[in-house]
């Protein structure tokens, strides 16, 4: 895992990309949704925003937020994730987060999801390949939200913003 961090390390400083993605993780699925969470780190000198993603796991690939409204913690939907010069933006539980809807099949612990392509502002693009699937057992906002409650499949249309379902195109 360490030579394939290294690889792509490498190739992004030879070709000039502005943005890493690493620890990338998709939330185990108990449902036909899920998560995927990652580090997005901005190495260029001006901000650099992920304004989409694509999972091969998934139908439909969103970028979430969890806000505080009226005091509940809600999920919304957001049309970029901005990563400031220099800066590392987590991608995790309880905040931003790439929202996997229509799942193809279960996300299984130990297995690995065949692909998550991010798509930035900038024209970068980054594939990531065999994407572990992780178990996360800390509960929570997010873990209800992802595993059946609020992104159940039932397709709660209310939670993406009113039916804003399909690829974030800007």
């Amino acid at each position: 895992m360490k030579k394939f961090v290294l690889f792509g390390l490498l190739c992004a400083a030879a070709f000039g990309a502005s943005v890493e993605a690493v620890d990338a993780y998709v939330r185990e699925s108990f449902s036909k949704n899920s998560a995927a969470y990652v580090k997005l780190k901005n190495n260029g000198k001006t901000p650099v925003s992920l304004v989409a993603a694509v999972a091969s796991a998934s139908n439909v690939t969103e970028i979430h937020n969890v806000i505080a409204e009226n005091g509940m913690k809600k999920m919304v939907p957001v049309e970029k994730v901005v990563v400031e010069a220099g800066e590392v933006r987590e991608l995790k539980p309880g905040g931003y987060h790439i929202m996997l809807i229509g799942l193809k099949h279960t996300l299984k612990e130990g297995k690995k999801m065949r692909s998550l392509t991010l798509k930035f502002d900038n024209g970068e693009k980054i594939v990531l390949k065999n994407v572990p699937v992780k178990k996360l057992t800390s509960g929570g906002m997010n873990s209800t939200m992802h595993g059946g409650g609020m992104h159940g499949s039932s397709g709660n249309s209310s939670m993406h913003g009113g039916g804003m379902h399909g690829e974030m195109k800007h």
